[in-house]
Order: C-alpha cells, then structure tokens, then sequence
C-alpha cells in the first residue's frame, strides 16, 4: 500500500528523481521500437512487469492496474510517434498515483512528478474533459466530419 509519504523523498518537489539504473536499462531497449512498451518498476528500481502495446498504447490488465495502485512507482514507456505525454498517460499517472512517469522517444526523453501533495483529482478531470471536447470540436469541424455522417 502506498504510504503517506509517498511524494517526501524527492517526487513532487520540482527537481527531477535519480533514475534506477534498472529504468534507464529498460528504456535503452525500448526507446526505438515501433510499438509502445510499457514498464512499471518500484522507486528501488526492481521491475513490477512490462506490457507490449500497439504503435499508440498499451492495455493494462487488472493485475496490473492492482499493482500500480498498491505501490510506488516509476512508470516508462516508450512513444514511436515522436510526442510527449498523452491524454490517457496524465489520466494514468492521476488514477493511480503515479510517482514518476516517463515517455521516451528516438529524440526525447520527458519525465513528470506528481506536484507536493500528490495529484489534484479536480485538475485531472478538468484535463482529461477538455481534450476530449477538443477532440469532438475537431471532428465536427468541416471537413472531418458533417451533421450527417455524426449521426452514424
């Protein structure tokens, strides 16, 4: 179970966490494929498990969901498509109290922490809610999409 000093050690405070050499090793063999690769460790460095995704996302399995909530961790993956974080990666690290995530590109490395005091639900319910209604502006914006193909 996570303690309440989840974010005292470093996490949260600004300046970015020493990375266990067992995290930079992962993110070596990963940082160049074609498919995203997702790899959860403890803050010492032991890794929890390593998912195999598709070119834009991984599928968790409960036992992993389980994992990432009961435990402090360092999530990496890697993005082929060349981006920093995603919606459902901040909607990842606000769910389950992530303590650092971090995506990983041929030409960047991005890393992020959970503010002192840990994640704000209200601020990742806000971010998670707006992408989306952008997103749904954009596909009702011509030519995306007209009235009648909506309705289909």
């Amino acid at each position: 179970m996570k303690s309440a000093e989840s974010h005292g050690r470093g996490v949260g405070s600004g300046q970015p966490p020493q990375m266990p050499l067992a995290v930079r090793a992962a993110e070596l063999q990963i940082w160049h494929l074609a498919h995203e690769v997702l790899v959860a460790f403890n803050l010492e460095g032991v890794e929890l498990f390593r998912r195999q995704g598709v070119m834009d996302h991984v599928e968790l399995t409960a036992e992993d969901k389980r994992i990432l909530h009961s435990n402090q961790v360092i999530v990496t993956h890697n993005h082929p498509l060349e981006r920093s974080f995603s919606t459902q990666d901040l909607n990842m690290a606000c769910s389950y109290d992530i303590d650092v995530l971090r995506a990983i590109s041929p030409g960047h490395v991005y890393s992020l922490t959970p503010p002192a005091g840990g994640w704000d639900p209200l601020w990742c319910v806000k971010r998670f809610y707006s992408d989306e209604v952008d997103k749904l502006r954009l596909k009702l914006t011509p030519p995306f999409m007209t009235a009648s193909s909506a309705e289909t």
